[in-house]
């Protein structure tokens, strides 16, 4: 057994560590545009610090609160967190409903079908799902796999399932 320091290592999570004081910064920052939020957002997203993901997106959305893109991100994000204290069907089935009205899209009808499903109102979800394979016809593969997904499984067994999978990590923004 070697007595080897993992210099890179050390010195990639500490630049790590430096960006994300600096994110932070950024945040609580009055000045920040909401583009440079939801930039934020995604970073933080990007390396599993979803708590801070939704922090900045929700500055974003007080910023600019008519933003199809943003209100799809915060939408998906609390419908399928990894950390399932941060997840909230109700407000992203708000969120999605709102951001469908400004931008039909495939991607933002799939949000909106997994609110729905995490809802339990499976008929919405269903019609919604098959409209994103007729909006969007090049991901209909996944928007099928959607489809089956709703039939076999309720949102709250996936919960169970996703809660036992995080339970068992060491999530890196519990703290925050």
């Amino acid at each position: 057994m070697s007595n080897h320091i993992p210099v890179d290592h050390l010195s990639q999570k500490y630049q790590h560590k430096k960006i994300e004081s600096f994110i932070d910064g950024k945040i609580r920052q009055e000045s920040i545009n909401p583009s440079q939020l939801v930039l934020i957002g995604d970073h933080m997203l990007e390396n599993k610090l979803e708590t801070r993901a939704k922090i900045a997106y929700e500055k974003a959305l007080e910023l600019e609160p008519a933003n199809p893109t943003l209100l799809n991100k915060l939408a998906w994000l609390l419908l399928t967190s990894e950390n399932i204290h941060l997840r909230d069907p109700r407000k992203a089935l708000t969120l999605a409903r709102t951001a469908i009205t400004l931008r039909p899209q495939g991607y933002i009808l799939d949000t909106l079908a997994t609110a729905y499903w995490a809802n339990n109102y499976l008929e919405e979800a269903f019609i919604t799902e098959t409209k994103a394979m007729r909006v969007d016809p090049a991901q209909r593969r996944y928007y099928r796999a959607q489809i089956t997904r709703f039939q076999e499984q309720s949102y709250t067994e996936s919960l169970t399932r996703d809660r036992d999978k995080y339970d068992k990590a060491t999530p890196q923004d519990n703290a925050k």
